[in-house]
C-alpha cells in the first residue's frame, strides 16, 4: 500500500472521474453511492463507454446486453455530456434514468477510516464553466462588426 501513496501528491490526493449514482425520490435511492472511481487520463468518450456498460450490466438482461455489444445505438439510455447554455461540457456526463450514473472530474480526492475501520471517501467538486455568450454572440464570436452605413471610420 506504501508504493500506492507515493505516486500521489504529499496529502495522498488525486485528480480522478469519481462514478456515483444519483437519484431523484426515495424509490430509486441506492445503498451505495460510490460506483469506481476511473483516471483522470480516460477520455470523455471513453468514460461515456464505461457509464454505458456499469448502467446496462446492473439494470440490462443478458439478451439487451447482447444486442448493446452489437451495435451501440440501440441502447435506450446512452450517456450525454452535462449542458451549460446549450453547449456540450465534457467535464460531467450522465447515464441512465433513475437512478442514474453520473461521471465527473473531482480533484483533492482522498479516502479517510473512521474509528471502526469504515472508509469514507472525501474529494472538491470542480466548478460548472460559466456560460456567458448568448447564442447570437456565440455565432458572431470572433466577427467582426459591421459599422452603419455612413458612420465614420473606427479610430486606428
Amino acid at each position: 500500500m506504501e508504493n500506492i501513496n507515493k505516486k500521489r501528491n504529499k496529502a495522498g490526493r488525486i485528480t480522478a472521474w469519481l462514478v456515483t449514482w444519483d437519484w431523484m425520490g426515495d424509490h430509486a435511492k441506492r445503498e451505495n453511492k460510490i460506483v469506481t472511481v476511473l483516471s483522470r487520463r480516460l477520455s470523455p468518450e471513453r468514460v461515456s463507454q464505461i457509464l454505458e456498460v456499469i448502467y446496462g450490466n446492473e439494470y440490462y438482461n443478458l439478451e439487451e446486453r447482447i444486442a448493446f455489444a452489437k451495435n451501440r445505438k440501440l441502447n435506450p439510455y446512452p450517456a450525454n455530456y452535462d449542458d451549460i447554455g446549450g453547449v456540450s461540457w465534457t467535464g460531467r456526463i450522465l447515464c441512465g434514468h433513475n437512478p442514474f450514473l453520473v461521471a465527473r472530474l473531482v480533484d483533492n480526492l482522498y479516502v479517510t477510516r473512521d474509528a471502526e475501520g469504515i472508509e469514507h471517501l472525501t474529494w472538491e467538486e470542480r466548478k460548472k464553466p460559466r456560460h456567458s455568450l448568448t447564442c447570437y454572440d456565440a455565432r458572431n464570436y470572433g466577427k467582426k462588426k459591421k459599422r452603419p452605413a455612413g458612420s465614420p471610420p473606427a479610430p486606428i
